[in-house]
């Protein structure tokens, strides 16, 4: 059982392939992905960490949280035990599933990494005003 995975191969067939269809949790943590984005950048201009910065991580994590917990309540809601082809249904629909957690947790470290830059910039400014 000695399979390597090749990441381009991954990223290329299934992650692009599905995590970008038209569907209502992707676009949804895309929309938050872009509002946070926003406003990051205003607060990184205006050399202040801003309410919606801050709340940042902790939002995209949940929100990556809830889009797993509905796409298997989804899965789960067809699945006849009795029915082979319903099983491999939702074993294939859970490989894309478990992507929404990945993407939430993974904009939630970029977020929690670049909120330092403001915050950095707000205590310099506070230091060089004392």
């Amino acid at each position: 059982m000695d399979q390597k995975i090749d990441f381009f191969e991954f990223f290329g067939s299934f992650l692009w392939g599905n995590f970008f269809h038209i569907n209502l949790v992707a676009w949804g943590l895309i929309g938050l992905f872009l509002f946070f984005a926003y406003h990051w950048y205003q607060s990184f201009k205006h050399k202040q960490l801003s309410a919606q910065s801050r709340f940042a991580p902790s939002v995209m994590t949940a929100a990556g949280l809830l889009g797993t917990f509905i796409g298997l309540s989804y899965g789960l809601k067809d699945l006849d035990l009795s029915d082979q082809n319903s099983m491999q249904a939702l074993i294939s629909g859970l490989k894309l599933v478990f992507v929404y957690s990945l993407v939430g947790v993974f904009s939630s470290i970029i977020f929690m990494m670049l909120n330092m830059i403001p915050t950095a910039l707000q205590m310099k400014r506070s230091i060089e005003s004392a």
